[in-house]
């Protein structure tokens, strides 16, 4: 198949299962190293320093959750959840919303997929990002006068 743009290396069709085998293939890079690195003495998740760090982010969270139940009593609407936001974040990258939550990488994507729904007090912030990713897909340019 001869392309139309000289620019492109992949047509249309072939693009996302390029894209979905080189993730596989950094996937199973990343942890090989993850396993290795847990293997050896010099694990750096095990430093003091990234303990201490992994403590105060915890602590943190923790103060914030507890802060935002105090202001916003009563149970969450997980049905708002699963309608308005969640329906918008596939389109929203991992680094966007680690960027606007400060949760890892692992949890994002977890809530991205629908696996894990968040304390609600990220919901603003993801519906946010939501709305502003909702009418995009992938690939396609976004109409900002929509």
């Amino acid at each position: 198949m001869v392309l139309s743009d000289p620019e492109l290396q992949y047509c249309t069709d072939c693009l996302p299962k390029f894209k979905d085998r080189r993730t596989d293939k950094l996937v199973g890079a990343a942890r090989r190293v993850l396993v290795e690195m847990r293997g050896s003495q010099s694990d750096p998740a095990q430093t003091a320093e990234a303990k201490a760090k992994r403590i105060a982010a915890y602590v943190e969270r923790k103060e914030r959750a507890r802060a935002w139940l105090h202001e916003n009593p009563g149970p969450p609407d997980r049905n708002f959840y699963k309608s308005e936001i969640l329906p918008g974040l596939p389109n929203v990258t991992l680094p966007q919303m680690i960027r606007a939550t400060s949760l890892t990488s692992g949890y994002c994507w977890k809530i991205q997929r629908g696996d894990r729904i968040p304390h609600p007090m990220y919901w603003e912030v993801l519906r946010s990002l939501a709305s502003d990713h909702r009418d995009r897909s992938p690939g396609i340019p976004h109409d900002p006068k929509r």
